[in-house]
């Protein structure tokens, strides 16, 4: 202890004295000049192995090598054209000015009926022999291969009056129309009326369900309208109040005439020990001449004075 500390009291110098050796541990591992380890290998053994991989690499033919880069690049440019086409698509589906100065879409969409899932070999004829009796057509227009001329399924028909098309759409909706070999479906064109609509191609839409698959065949025909309406999206036009009607209300299914049944009452059947009604209430008959004996209990007595004055 150095004299600095010295002049402190004892209690302070006790706190500044040395603290005794820590205790011996014996070490785990051996020493560091005992131990043995594994040699390291080195890796100039594999030198030879790498020298004769890229000598087979060189003796490939560049035909060989040339046509997979080919193939790859053919990959790369046509799944860059198809990213492209479908953005170009999809710029001119939500441009509201190219979809305007179309002429194939000239037509009033309110006034125009699609039809879906048709026969392939149904033609617009059988489709006016169909509808004209919702009103009078001003154009049909079945969509078709420009190549091969065959019907693809689906139609447009277009109303005189928006009426027409509205109780076409709530008549055939939920129900459908049996035409050919299928039952089509009806709806509005979702394309010009509903916002933000976009069809399969362009990654929309609700196709590709297999409708036609012997499972789904069992289950019961779904219309393209109640299809369409999903409840659960906050842009839903069925959940607002939109600007026309067209199948909003479903029909009350039909019921088969048939007379209700009545009930036949029967008397019930009467035993022996049972009292008559007569006898039931002859205790009022009796108490009533007791009190008033001027007046004498006749036999036409109805039960509904009695039960008055009881």
């Amino acid at each position: 202890m150095s004299d600095e500390t010295e002049k402190y009291p004892i209690s302070i110098q006790k706190l500044f004295a040395p603290k005794p050796p820590l205790l011996y541990k014996p070490s785990v591992d051996y020493a560091p000049e005992t131990r043995k380890t594994i040699p390291i290998t080195p890796i100039s053994k594999f030198k030879s192995n790498i020298k004769s991989y890229l000598e087979e690499i060189d003796q490939v033919e560049p035909s060989q090598r040339d046509a997979r880069f080919d193939q790859l690049q053919r990959k790369k440019e046509a799944s860059r054209k198809r990213k492209e086409t479908f953005q170009r698509q999809l710029d001119e589906w939500l441009d509201p000015e190219s979809l305007r100065n179309n002429d194939y879409y000239s037509k009033d969409p309110y006034k125009t009926v699609f039809i879906a899932r048709l026969d392939y070999s149904l033609s617009e004829l059988d489709l006016s022999k169909n509808f004209t009796h919702f009103g009078s057509i001003d154009s049909i227009k079945l969509v078709r291969d420009k190549e091969t001329g065959q019907s693809k399924g689906y139609a447009f028909i277009v109303f005189e009056r928006e009426s027409d098309a509205s109780n076409c759409v709530k008549e055939l909706s939920y129900s459908g129309l049996k035409m050919g070999d299928r039952t089509s479906l009806v709806d509005i064109e979702r394309g010009r009326v509903i916002r933000f609509w976009k069809p399969r191609r362009l990654a929309g839409g609700l196709g590709g369900r297999h409708y036609t698959t012997p499972k789904s065949l069992l289950l019961v025909t779904a219309s393209a309208a109640a299809s369409g309406r999903r409840t659960n999206l906050p842009l839903n036009p069925y959940n607002s109040s939109p600007s026309f009607d067209l199948g909003m209300k479903r029909p009350a299914p039909s019921r088969p005439n048939v007379d209700p049944k009545r009930p036949k009452y029967r008397p019930s059947p009467t035993t022996p020990g049972a009292d008559s009604i007569k006898d039931k209430y002859a205790k009022y008959s009796n108490a009533a001449s007791a009190n008033n004996p001027s007046k004498s209990s006749s036999s036409n007595r109805s039960i509904r004075s009695i039960r008055l004055r009881d």
